[in-house]
């Protein structure tokens, strides 16, 4: 498993913390993000729904998802971005959930969650630390339990069951790049029927296979966009397996709800402001 943390602290914020200030009304950012509410009241709304933020909740709002920020007056909480992947790829876990997952503590539960996020919060700022080893031990054990109430809920008795198989799968996808291929010679190289290789894969990630493929090659795109600001959109394009900047441009605003020029324009203008 792997596990990288883009960043872990707690935060006191006040009703300047809203998306009508921020550079980028709309947070689209290239991290799964994980808040605990220790104090005060916030919201986190999506085009379908809300979420409040207030204690005895978490919230994981799954990476690239698109979500408005607000705060009334006080809000503290614990925060953490990070990207969780099942190989050595860079595929998050949670980016194919495009809504936020909730999870309501039960009775004695926020003392816990906060332990832990209070060692995760002061292991992640050791960066002088003479063993860094153990530094990034600690981190990653403390987020993985603290992801632990999610990963339970978006896990299911049969994709437990079949992770295996779909994890071999992906494994192929990743050596081509998660290039398009067809479900035939899918198959052919992972040594299942195609018609069960599709639905071995629905039942554990919940989506086709031909979805999971384009969700990554657009979540590639993303980092490509943000780690390399004069990288010409149509090598990106290239890169990600699309055969021109027109196709490419219009999966992405599809996917996104903005194109990528766009995107690498308001990302050169974003002040993360705390997220």
């Amino acid at each position: 498993m792997n596990v990288q943390i883009d960043a872990a602290l707690r935060q006191k914020l006040n009703s300047r913390w809203n998306s009508s200030f921020f550079a980028q009304s709309d947070r689209l950012i290239p991290w799964s993000r994980l808040y605990m509410p220790c104090g005060g009241r916030g919201e986190v709304r999506t085009a379908t729904r809300s979420y409040t933020l207030e204690p005895g909740k978490m919230l994981l709002i799954p990476s690239l998802a698109s979500v408005r920020l607000s705060c009334d007056e006080f809000l503290e909480k614990y925060w953490s971005h990070f990207n969780l992947s099942f190989d050595d790829g860079n595929w998050d876990f949670f980016v194919l959930f495009s809504e936020p997952v909730e999870y309501v503590m039960k009775e004695g539960e926020f003392s816990y969650y906060s332990g832990i996020f209070d060692r995760l919060c002061s292991a992640f700022r050791e960066n002088g630390d003479a063993f860094p080893e153990l530094r990034e031990i600690v981190t990653r054990s403390a987020l993985l339990l603290l992801l632990e109430p999610f990963m339970r809920q978006v896990s299911t008795p049969s994709r437990d069951r079949e992770f295996s198989m779909v994890l071999k799968i992906i494994n192929i996808m990743r050596r081509r790049d998660f290039a398009r291929i067809d479900m035939s010679e899918l198959g052919k190289q992972a040594g299942i029927a195609p018609d069960h290789l599709a639905d071995i894969f629905r039942r554990g990630m919940g989506c086709t296979p031909a979805r999971y493929m384009r969700e990554q090659r657009l979540h590639r795109a993303v980092r490509l966009l943000d780690m390399d600001k004069d990288l010409p959109i149509g090598e990106i394009a290239e890169k990600c397996g699309y055969e021109n900047v027109a196709s490419f441009s219009k999966a992405f605003h599809e996917r996104y709800g903005i194109g990528p020029r766009d995107y690498r324009k308001k990302r050169a203008e974003y002040d993360e402001n705390g997220s």
